[in-house]
């Protein structure tokens, strides 16, 4: 069950806030970043952080989470702002997003920011790897959603 289960309207106005801090997010960072692969996933991760997975960061070590795997690594920063929206990591980190030393480095990093599952698979692997990281669990009633892109032309 999500803990947040936000109507229509309050996910409009939610992924709204979350494309604002993406547009700061990216035009602060000393590294730039990919405003449009991030803008691209904003209404999905909205979705599903806020209406369908059973995660929070309450139930961030249990085993009865739903996990999210971001295999769309380049598009971290929309990610980021996602995570400080549901309250995975403090909104004033944003400010340091590709920082040196920073917790939100520029593609994602597990044990470095709060939220992140597995670091993003190679494009179109996370299906496999996905499942693996869901074999050696009790329950198999749990969601593992992914988004993955390719930046090859």
């Amino acid at each position: 069950m999500n803990p947040f289960s936000l109507s229509i309207a309050e996910l409009e106005s939610r992924a709204r806030s979350i494309r604002r801090r993406i547009i700061v997010l990216n035009a602060e960072s000393p590294a730039g970043g990919h405003t449009g692969a991030d803008l691209s996933q904003v209404e999905l991760l909205t979705a599903l952080y806020f209406r369908i997975l059973n995660c929070s960061p309450q139930l961030k070590d249990s085993d009865e989470r739903d996990i999210y795997i971001q295999s769309k690594g380049h598009a971290v920063g929309g990610y980021y702002c996602v995570l400080a929206e549901a309250g995975f990591i403090p909104v004033e980190w944003l400010s340091t997003y590709q920082h040196a030393d920073s917790h939100l480095p520029g593609h994602p990093v597990k044990h470095k920011t709060p939220g992140i599952e597995p670091e993003h698979w190679s494009a179109g692997a996370w299906p496999a790897g996905g499942g693996g990281d869901r074999a050696g669990r009790e329950t198999q009633q749990q969601q593992t959603p992914g988004v993955c892109g390719d930046r090859r032309r």
